[in-house]
């Protein structure tokens, strides 16, 4: 199947429109992973990207959830206790260059709470997360190795957009379309793994309240343009 069409099959799983759809704004930037977090019920998170890496919906996470204003057809995950999280299998990062992306709205403050993250966490250097701090700003980190603080608080009950995009050996962070806080050095080595969405592990599960949609996983650092681009159409009604 050709990647035009391949994308047009993805787009009616998800209930995109090719051509004109947040969506298909993502899937221009080839992502590995992409999922909505629009289902309204069962266990599967589609991944409209890669359909042998869906994500597997777990604890008393919440489907069927209003999201973004600018996303025709979506929808949004709740996730409110502990152990509420989507978990994915490996394949989603597999370089030293990538970027994630994600879609939250919280109003939880002073506790770390993870949003998504890739690789080992108990390893360092091995596992990258991306976070709202005990500060209520959105943070980076590699497994044992502090990253870049945006300064941007985002528990404001608002959608935001949180990104971090690494490049070079650098990690800098975006939100809402900008890019935010300094670009920190950083040495990912990140191997095939999964992970999960709104949780960390059992010992330090961090986990995140409120809701998540449209996480995006890139093996490429996206640029800051295509990140401003990818705000500005979320945001729109």
């Amino acid at each position: 199947m050709s990647l035009a069409l391949a994308r047009i099959a993805a787009a009616h799983r998800s209930g995109g429109t090719p051509g004109t759809t947040y969506f298909d704004a993502v899937m221009a930037d080839a992502p590995t992973a992409f999922w909505r977090l629009n289902e309204s019920g069962g266990t599967v998170a589609v991944n409209a990207a890669n359909a042998s890496n869906n994500g597997t919906v777990q604890g008393g996470t919440l489907l069927g959830q209003t999201g973004l204003p600018g996303d025709q057809g979506g929808g949004a995950f709740a996730f409110n206790s502990v152990g509420d999280r989507v978990t994915y299998p490996s394949g989603a990062i597999t370089g030293s260059s990538f970027t994630l992306e994600a879609w939250i709205n919280t109003t939880h403050t002073g506790a770390r709470k993870n949003i998504v993250g890739a690789g080992d966490p108990r390893a360092t250097n091995n596992g990258v997360a991306l976070y709202v701090g005990s500060d209520n700003c959105l943070h980076c980190d590699l497994s044992n190795v502090a990253g870049p603080n945006s300064g941007v608080a985002v528990c404001n009950g608002a959608w935001r957009l949180c990104h971090v995009a690494f490049t070079g050996g650098t990690a800098q962070l975006y939100v809402d379309g900008a890019a935010a806080g300094s670009a920190v050095a950083m040495s990912p080595a990140i191997a095939n793994m999964g992970a999960s969405i709104a949780y960390n592990v059992s010992a330090y599960p961090f986990q995140f309240v409120g809701r998540i949609c449209n996480v995006a996983i890139y093996n490429q650092a996206l640029s800051a343009a295509r990140i401003a681009a990818r705000y500005a159409q979320g945001a729109a009604p």
